[in-house]
């Protein structure tokens, strides 16, 4: 039953698996049998929150962010559209 749990919780997004993440979490490289965590959740959350930033790293979202908002205080009214 665990593994059908950590195959089902990747097939809900493109994730790998990381060391930096305690052993126990689905995101985890450890072989151990793992749980959800809180780690694990959020950045399920943060997988399905924030469409304009898939397939970009963080750098380019956080400028992608920042150009749009200063648009958006000059031209509060203006349309923007995001392509990915």
């Amino acid at each position: 039953m665990a593994l059908l749990k950590y195959h089902f919780f990747h097939s809900l997004g493109y994730f790998g698996n990381s060391d930096k993440i305690e052993p126990k979490a689905y995101l985890s490289s450890s072989k151990k049998i793992r749980k959800l965590t809180k780690i694990d959740l959020e950045l399920l959350k943060y997988h399905y929150s924030y469409g304009i930033c898939k397939g970009i790293g963080l750098k380019a979202f956080e400028e992608q962010h920042r150009r749009n908002k200063a648009n958006l205080k000059k031209n509060p009214n203006s349309i923007q559209y995001i392509l990915h």
